[in-house]
Order: C-alpha cells, then structure tokens, then sequence
C-alpha cells in the first residue's frame, strides 16, 4: 500500500473510534506519559498539540505545567520548517497551519529538549514512523538540534503495523506505546 492511501485508512480508523473508546484510550495514554516522565525526569519536554482525531493527550500536557516542566512546541513554517516556540501557559493557543495549533507568543527555543513527543500515522516494529507527509517532523529529527533528545511516540494499537512505506529519510523514534 502506498503511503498516501495507507495515511487516508489511518486517518479514517482515528475518527471512526466510538467516542467512550477513543476516551478511554486517550485516558490511558495520557496516563502512560505521566508515568514515563516521572521516571524519565525531563526539564524540557517538546510535544506536538493533538488536533483533530489524535491521541488527546491534553491532561500530560497539564501535568507538565502543574510539575513546573519547561513546555516546547513545534509552530509549521514554510519550506517544511519547525520554529520551536515555549507554551507559558496550556491555553495560550492558537491557530496554525493544515489546522494545527501552536504557542501565541514568539518565544523561540533552539536548544535541546530532553523529551520530544512525535506525532504519526503508523509506526513499524522498528520504530520507524509514517507521518503526515509534510516532512516537517523528518527533517526535525534528523537534525541535531534533538541528537540528545529521547522521542517517543504514542498510538492506537492499530496505527503499529508489520510494515510500512519507508524512504531514506524517514525518521525513527525510540519508542512508540
């Protein structure tokens, strides 16, 4: 399958969830990410805003805030372009590009996080990740601004798959749960 039909079946799955379903499971993956920062310990944690039929995993994001960890998150540019900017407060949103939210402000970031959340559509066993197709994520995590950065993923069971389409830059996280 190619990727673009793979990512519109993906996409379809995601918003087809029954409504108690996907809330639970976004429950349960929120609480998974809670956990694993609490072991993890991170200052600065980089993560994408869920939109749409994403993993909503709004209540991590709060507890970020209440454990005074330093919030980062990703504003879409042109020429495929992540402009980093810090979240001061979890409702200081606003709207950006192919409907996706960002910080209001413009404090930049352009250090190393010690955790990046990664948004996809799929994953392999191996970690590799199918994104959305823009290659903005790709050429993120291919940089060096996150060479000391551990990415993690998260996903409904569905989005892990045998096997992917992949191409020579596709990025790899370290994990996926």
């Amino acid at each position: 399958m190619d990727k673009k039909t793979l990512r519109n079946l993906l996409i379809s799955k995601r918003d087809a969830l029954e409504p108690m379903d996907k809330q639970n499971r976004d429950y349960l993956i929120s609480k998974f990410l809670i956990d694993f920062v609490n072991i993890l310990n991170p200052k600065i944690v980089h993560t994408y805003l869920p939109i749409n039929s994403e993993p909503n995993f709004y209540p991590f994001i709060n507890f970020l805030f209440s454990q005074n960890i330093k919030v980062i998150c990703p504003k879409t540019l042109a020429g495929r372009k992540l402009e980093h900017l810090e979240l001061l407060k979890p409702d200081f949103l606003v709207p950006g590009k192919w409907g996706t939210l960002h910080p209001d402000g413009d404090k930049k970031f352009y250090d190393s996080p010690d955790l990046i959340i990664v948004p996809a559509l799929a994953f392999n066993f191996d970690n590799y990740r199918l994104g959305y197709g823009g290659g903005f994520y790709d050429q993120f995590l291919n940089s060096d601004q996150v060479k000391n950065s551990f990415l993690l993923s998260v996903a409904y069971d569905f989005q892990l798959l045998k096997n992917i389409p992949l191409e020579e830059h596709d990025a790899k996280v370290n994990l996926v749960k």
